[in-house]
C-alpha cells in the first residue's frame, strides 16, 4: 500500500516514514500545493495531512481534494483537541484525526482503520461519461469498451474533464491542475494535448466528445455521467 505524508516539518515528516516504511510505501511532501499535485497524480492508498502548513492549512487542502473528487482515506494530524475543531475537520472531509502528541502504536492503528474503511470506497472510484469509462484504481480508461492508451498527462486531463462534465473549462484552469510547473506552459501546449487526445478517442470534428468553447477552453460533452459520491455536481449550461 502507497501512502503519501503531507508534513513541512522535515524532521517530522522523516519521522513518520521511517516509522511506516516497513509496511508502506511512502512518499513525502512538504507544502500544500506539492501535496495537493501528488494526491491528484498519485494512486494512494491513504493521506496523512499536518493541519499547519507553510502555505496553506490541512483543512484547506482537505476541502480541495474532495472537491476534485479524491476519495482517498485521509487521516489529519493536528495540535488541537477541541470538539469545534474536530466536527470542522470532519466536515471538510477528513476520515479521522489524530491529535499530537501521538505514538506510533497509536498513528499504526488509526491509518489501518481508515485503510479499510477505504477499501469499502474503490467501487466509487470509476468515472463514466456516455460511453467513456475511467478508472482510477487501475488508471485506465475505455470508450464503448474498447482501451484507450493514455499519456499521464491524457489520463490527467479526461479525469478533469470527466469530472466537470458539461462545463466549460480554460485552459489556464487546466495548466493549473494538471501541471505542477506552469513555467513554459502556455493554451499551445494544453491544445496539443487535447488534439492528441481527440485522436485517441477516435470521435470526428462533428461529433467531438471534447467541445471547444469559443473564448473559455474545453468541455466535456456527455448525455449522463456517474460520478463518485464525493464528487461536487454542479448545474452549469453550455451555449
Amino acid at each position: 500500500m502507497k501512502i503519501l505524508i503531507i508534513e513541512d516539518d522535515k524532521a517530522v515528516a522523516i519521522a513518520l516514514k521511517n516509522g511506516l516504511q516497513k509496511d508502506y510505501i511512502i512518499d513525502l511532501a512538504h507544502t500544500g500545493r506539492k501535496g495537493i499535485f501528488a494526491a491528484l497524480t498519485n494512486d494512494y492508498d491513504s493521506i496523512i495531512l499536518d493541519l499547519t502548513l507553510p502555505d496553506t492549512t490541512g483543512f484547506e487542502v482537505c476541502q480541495n481534494l474532495r472537491q476534485e473528487g479524491l476519495t482517498v482515506p485521509i487521516l489529519i494530524l493536528t495540535g488541537k483537541d477541541l470538539t469545534e475543531s474536530k466536527v470542522v475537520l470532519l466536515n471538510a472531509g477528513a476520515d479521522d484525526y489524530l491529535v499530537k502528541p501521538f505514538s506510533l502504536a497509536e498513528l499504526k492503528a488509526r491509518l489501518r482503520a481508515v485503510l479499510r474503511r477505504g477499501d469499502a470506497q474503490l467501487s466509487h472510484n470509476i468515472l463514466t461519461v456516455s460511453k467513456l469509462t475511467l478508472n482510477l484504481n487501475t488508471r485506465t480508461a475505455s470508450l464503448a469498451g474498447k482501451p484507450l492508451i493514455l499519456s499521464r498527462k491524457e489520463f490527467l486531463l479526461l479525469n478533469f474533464f470527466m469530472r466537470q462534465p458539461n462545463i466549460p473549462l480554460s485552459r489556464l484552469k487546466l495548466i493549473e491542475h494538471i501541471w505542477e510547473e506552469h513555467r513554459g506552459i502556455n493554451s499551445n501546449t494544453v491544445d496539443v494535448h487535447i488534439c492528441n487526445l481527440r485522436k485517441k478517442l477516435g470521435l470526428t470534428a462533428e461529433k467531438p466528445l471534447i467541445k471547444t468553447v469559443h473564448g473559455t477552453g474545453y468541455a466535456l460533452i456527455g448525455d449522463h455521467a456517474n460520478l463518485p459520491p464525493t464528487t461536487k455536481k454542479l448545474n452549469h449550461i453550455l451555449i
